[in-house]
């Protein structure tokens, strides 16, 4: 039997912060929007899904992975991968970290995730 799951969602995101020698535009854009998401939607569908906030982080990042191992050459997905490891690092010691930059993906991704 399957599940369907309505959820709508509204955003908000906060204009790009002009820095000189910071992150372009569209990285500022793309972090504010992942903030977004695992801020507001993550909870939100999985609340509406029955299942723990945490488990549905953990199974969407190991999704992710493998859609930017797909979508990237493997020296870039591999850089990704280390940032990720930083992030999860700086989450565990309980110490917010700095984003960094992420490579641009040079392979055109999947449409859909597995």
């Amino acid at each position: 039997m399957n599940q369907k799951l309505h959820l709508s969602v509204e955003l908000e995101l906060t204009k790009p912060r002009l820095r000189k020698g910071r992150r372009p535009v569209v990285e500022e854009r793309a972090v504010a929007l992942a903030e977004a998401v695992i801020a507001h939607v993550l909870p939100s569908l999985a609340n509406e899904a029955g299942v723990e906030k945490d488990r549905l982080a953990g199974a969407l990042l190991a999704e992710l992975g493998y859609d930017v191992g797909r979508s990237n050459p493997p020296a870039a997905a591999m850089d990704m991968l280390a940032v990720a490891t930083e992030r999860l690092r700086d989450a565990i010691a309980g110490r917010g970290g700095n984003h960094i930059l992420l490579p641009e993906p040079t392979i055109r991704g999947p449409r859909t995730l597995q």
